[in-house]
């Protein structure tokens, strides 16, 4: 029987008399059904949150995973996902938002567990704490994307889908929130619903870093750069090792601040110590210094491009990324480039002339960057052999030099 149709049944039953006793009998049955039916309702929207909750913990730990390994997200919006996880709005200090995303997903599904786990214990308090949580976030939300509409000018479809996630779960806690005290006062706990939430846990986590794994094996792979792109790779002057004649060319687009760049500038040298004549490395810079702890990229990229001029870029870039935190303050990168044979004198005539050569170098190759070759984020790599270019990211550049095809031109 129908939840509905108890009632119109008790009713037939009373009308036809001589039947007192089952007509008390069938109403009181009625009577006590309804606590029940209020119980499941908010179980029902209490296991809606888990869900959508575990959802928006996928998407934020997605986010999360961009920031923690500078990797690229999947983004049907060409570079807006880089745009704006590069844009001091996606930060609170030096942390991201996609942090703070992250744990808010992470506790509105623990209170959405613990609700289901203790029934009417702390319930007030739990919907309060869930509806508090999701309130914060909904204004959060909607205020990044009025900033990368208005601001960045940008759009990033994992943010939206985070908003509009934080949005449902800010309507369903206010539903929640207006039926507590109105249900039944011995709601049966759902432990249930607790391990549903562990599992939701769980595979947010490893779906979005399973994600993260295979996009970037994807895209490392499969970019191909064109013949007009390819051509404005090679700048003169430039930081180049190698000869024009080298069978392999590797461009690499860094910011010197960058720790990934950081981390992997000693790879360039290995490449070129081990291949010798084979292999041409080629260093341009894209300062990406609004992000924060990149502060110092402007001054730095100067700097470099200073010692670049008395034949020392490769060992100021070397003595510059070989520290265990990139320069801070303007007096560590002064003291960088003394330590190399650069004085501060020349590398401050440089920055207060924006039309210096050192200057305009920095300019010339980040306008490259952004307008020719449309680079999102550091380091980028392009690797040039048998007539074509390819567009890496550090893991696409270490699984392409150790092809058969770049090994076979390298020996």
């Amino acid at each position: 029987m129908r939840a509905g149709q108890e009632g119109f049944w008790a009713k037939e039953v009373c009308s036809r008399g001589n039947y007192q006793n089952t007509c008390q009998v069938q109403l009181s049955m009625v009577a006590s059904s309804k606590p029940y039916t209020d119980g499941m309702s908010f179980s029902k929207l209490n296991r809606a949150i888990i869900f959508c909750a575990a959802f928006g913990l996928f998407v934020a730990m997605v986010l999360s995973f961009q920031h923690a390994f500078g990797r690229e997200v999947p983004c049907m919006s060409g570079k807006g996902c880089v745009l704006v996880a590069s844009h001091p709005s996606s930060y609170i200090g030096k942390i991201p938002v996609a942090y703070f995303g992250a744990f808010g997903y992470f506790a509105i599904l623990v209170f959405a567990a613990m609700r289901a786990a203790v029934g009417n214990t702390f319930k007030n308090q739990l919907v309060l704490g869930g509806f508090l949580l999701s309130a914060f976030g909904f204004a959060a939300s909607w205020y990044l994307q009025y900033v990368s509409k208005f601001v960045i000018f940008a759009f990033c479809p994992w943010c939206f889908t985070s908003a509009v996630v934080m949005t449902v779960l800010f309507g369903l806690h206010a539903k929640l929130y207006s039926m507590v005290g109105k249900g039944s006062e011995t709601e049966v706990a759902s432990r249930p619903d607790t391990i549903v939430a562990a599992i939701g846990v769980a595979v947010a986590i490893i779906g979005s870093f399973g994600l993260i794994s295979t996009q970037n094996k994807m895209s490392a792979l499969n970019e191909v750069v064109s013949e007009t792109q390819s051509g404005e790779l090679v700048a003169q002057p430039g930081n180049i090792l190698g000869d024009a004649s080298a069978k392999v060319t590797l461009v690499e687009f860094a910011d010197l601040c960058c720790p990934a760049c950081r981390k992997g500038f000693p790879k360039l040298m290995e490449y070129k110590q081990k291949y010798g004549n084979n292999i041409r490395v080629v260093y341009r810079h894209f300062p990406l210094f609004k992000i924060p702890g990149h502060e110092m990229s402007p001054l730095a990229t100067v700097a470099a491009e200073v010692a670049a001029e008395t034949g020392k870029f490769w060992q100021f870039a070397s003595a510059f990324t070989s520290t265990e935190e990139a320069a801070k303050t303007p007096d560590e990168v002064f003291a960088i480039a003394e330590g190399v044979g650069v004085s501060r004198e020349s590398i401050e005539k440089a920055v207060s002339d924006t039309n210096s050569a050192a200057a305009l170098r920095v300019v010339r190759d980040q306008e490259c960057a952004i307008e020719t070759l449309k680079i999102g984020g550091t380091p980028t790599y392009f690797l040039q052999y048998n007539g074509k270019t390819k567009k890496l990211n550090g893991e696409g550049l270490e699984t392409e030099m150790s092809s058969s095809e770049v090994q076979a031109l390298l020996k």
